[in-house]
């Protein structure tokens, strides 16, 4: 579940059984919840949970802002 979906209205979020790690920020995974409409950037969120769930509950936003605002490395296995 993504709790601030209702933010980003120009996304197109994928189908629950289609979000994926993509990679890891620190110590936590890295998650692709959809894309931008028209700029195709990756809007993501940090999974917290032991072993990866898609029902988990998601903080989404644009991976270039969690770029910009991060300390932690941000390591990408997938394209995002």
């Amino acid at each position: 579940m993504i709790t601030n979906k209702d933010r980003y209205i120009d996304v197109d979020f994928l189908p629950d059984n289609e979000i994926r790690p993509i990679g890891n920020i620190g110590d936590t995974r890295l998650v692709l919840l959809g894309k931008e409409q028209g700029t195709n950037t990756a809007v993501v969120s940090r999974s917290y949970s032991v072993e990866f769930d898609p029902n988990e509950k998601f903080f989404a936003v644009p991976l270039y802002e969690l770029i910009s605002h991060s300390q932690e490395p941000i390591e990408l296995t997938e394209d995002a």
